[in-house]
């Protein structure tokens, strides 16, 4: 009887042993965690504070009237080309789309409706293509 207690009792150590272990691993991966949080924390926090201090100096310099061309800037010249064409290219199709409906209002002739639709589609086009070089330079998608 003492011996089946002293094996019950032995066998109690290994299995708090070994649980001892397993909590001692998770104590040590969450004091890791815990420190990758921290330094996250902190890193956000120190963005917070930069953009906060940008924000406050934008509208100090601002004052109500915001220039969008200076805000959507790119990084590159072939970004930024991109980006004039691209936006070129879309202006020309909304042209075109109201062309059609002064043509059905009639209130252009079909003459000018032509000569304008020739030109504009001639302009779109070396848009379309410059969009195209400037994205396989880019290392863009070709769309």
């Amino acid at each position: 009887m003492l011996n089946a207690e002293i094996q019950s009792l032995e066998l109690m150590a290994r299995d708090l042993n070994y649980h001892k272990e397993t909590l001692d691993t998770h104590q040590a991966q969450m004091s890791s965690e815990i420190v990758q949080i921290k330094s996250v924390t902190k890193e956000l926090q120190s963005k917070s504070m930069e953009y906060k201090l940008i924000y406050k100096k934008l509208n100090q310099e601002v004052e109500g009237k915001v220039d969008f061309d200076s805000v959507v800037d790119t990084t590159t010249p072939v970004y930024r080309q991109l980006f004039n064409a691209f936006t070129e290219e879309q202006a020309i199709d909304d042209v075109l789309y109201e062309l059609v409906e002064a043509l059905g209002k009639n209130v252009i002739t079909v003459e000018s409706f032509l000569t304008k639709v020739q030109q504009l589609s001639r302009q779109q086009f070396m848009l379309r293509a410059t969009v195209l070089k400037c994205r396989k330079r880019a290392g863009l998608p070709i769309v």
